[in-house]
């Protein structure tokens, strides 16, 4: 299970080709923000969160990352 710890922004990411349109992709995401996770084995990292469903986009009310 991955937790996720706080937010920050960074480069924008897509999940998707720029030259489809909407419809030919219409769960295509693209964002500059990303989470910082943590492992259950203490490792961590970071996310776009354009891998992540829509429902758990938008920062999920986390604090900024400090580092």
């Amino acid at each position: 299970m991955l937790v996720a710890v706080c937010q920050t922004r960074g480069e924008e990411l897509v999940n998707y080709n720029l030259d489809s349109t909407a419809t030919d992709n219409p769960h295509r995401a693209s964002s500059a923000r990303w989470c910082r996770i943590k492992l259950p084995d203490l490792r961590d990292g970071y996310l776009s969160e354009v891998y992540t469903a829509p429902s758990y986009r938008g920062g999920l009310g986390l604090p900024i990352c400090s580092s």
